[in-house]
């Protein structure tokens, strides 16, 4: 989390997860269902949408009314999540339809290669935002972003260990950090209207 580039204006707020044996641009189009995505614990799929008009999904879970799961770039849904969500015949743009998951669970596939995956913990505010009510805003802010959290304190063991011997980054936070701002700096992301 945290790095910048031309998609992301502000500091990525989710982890890449990279698999091995990508065998190319082929995987992207005629292997989608070469790799699983599984549900990492009991909750409910509240919101499947594509990704800004793209051909795969971004997939919210609720495990609590204050902890949720994000997974994007999700090629294929699992048949019981298409099926939950499919009108006239066809997956919609988006869907708030609730779904029930348990741990362990396929929810969909990708042949890419990567996903992004993100912890939101709305009972955890992350300290470092100079401006927080600029991602507050229910019309046009993010609100998820002043909780998201390191995913890695999150895993259970052996998963997490397993997890943090394939991480590129070795130091504390393992996931990353979003939140640079230092008030008063030009460090950090700052936003002034127009």
């Amino acid at each position: 989390m945290g790095i910048m580039s031309s998609q992301h204006i502000t500091p990525t707020d989710h982890q890449y997860f990279h698999t091995v044996g990508y065998s190319g641009p082929k995987d992207d189009t005629e292997n989608l269902d070469r790799f699983k995505i599984y549900a990492p614990a009991d909750g409910e799929i509240v919101s499947v949408g594509k990704v800004y008009g793209a051909n795969d999904y971004r997939i919210v879970i609720a495990h609590t009314c204050t902890f949720y799961t994000i997974f994007i770039h999700v090629d294929r849904l699992a048949d019981k999540v298409a099926a939950a969500i499919t009108e006239n015949g066809a997956v919609p743009e988006q869907s708030w339809e609730r779904i029930p998951v348990k741990e362990g669970e396929i929810i969909g596939t990708i042949g890419t290669g990567k996903f992004d995956f993100s912890v939101v913990d709305v009972d955890v505010t992350l300290k470092g935002f100079a401006r927080p009510e600029t991602y507050n805003d229910q019309e046009k802010g993010e609100v998820w972003k002043t909780h998201t959290v390191d995913t890695f304190d999150y895993f259970k063991e052996p998963v997490k260990s397993q997890l943090l011997a394939k991480n590129l980054r070795k130091i504390k936070p393992f996931g990353g950090k979003i939140d640079y701002d230092i008030d008063g700096k030009i460090a950090g992301n700052w936003f002034v209207e127009g």
